[in-house]
């Protein structure tokens, strides 16, 4: 989840600089449209381009440009990767309801009272899980971070009883990838999602 997290901050982030420079360059259209530019500029004012010239001759120029597109390139790929469909769920029925396969729940809202249910114990430190579909099977897969001092037997015994309840919540079957890994000694503040 946090992937997704970051994948929409990046979004955000790109969007609005990308939307703030289509509103400026329209706005400057509209303005020299309606004439309103004309005292900064007139049509006799001729641009000097040598700087442009000068620059684009010099023995940096084709490295620069070079460079700036490989990371373009790492940059768009690494924007395609992020973007393509992942493994996750489609919304599934809730059984035993009397309106036949009407309701319904996100399997993300799942595994986020997982987590929720997780990091309320005080020898977990973090979670972070999410649900996917393998092999037509529904699969819990995460990391949950323990305290540096953590009963391991008693934490898997409370991940294995929290599946369990989701398990349940869901009416259907699920298995379990979940990594243990131990927080530093110093990290005491607990991080939320």
């Amino acid at each position: 989840m946090r992937r997704r997290r970051s994948i929409a901050v990046a979004d955000r982030t790109v969007l609005t600089i990308v939307g703030l420079a289509l509103v400026i360059a329209g706005a400057a259209a509209v303005a020299i449209g309606a004439g309103l530019l004309r005292d900064i500029a007139s049509p006799d004012d001729r641009l000097d381009m040598s700087g442009v010239d000068v620059a684009a001759s010099a023995g940096w120029w084709p490295i620069a440009a070079g460079a700036a597109a490989l990371l373009l390139i790492l940059f768009g790929l690494w924007w395609i990767l992020a973007h393509r469909p992942g493994t996750s769920t489609k919304v599934l029925g809730l059984p035993g309801s009397r309106s036949g396969d009407r309701l319904r729940i996100e399997p993300d809202t799942v595994a986020a009272a997982a987590e929720s249910v997780l990091q309320d114990d005080p020898q977990v430190r973090g979670a972070s899980l999410r649900l996917a579909e393998e092999d037509h099977a529904l699969v819990v897969v995460g990391r949950v971070r323990v305290a540096p001092l953590a009963d391991l037997d008693t934490v898997v015994r409370r991940v294995d009883e929290t599946l369990g309840d989701a398990s349940r919540v869901l009416g259907h079957e699920l298995a379990g990838r979940v990594h243990l890994t131990v927080a530093r000694r110093g990290d005491v503040e607990r991080h939320v999602r």
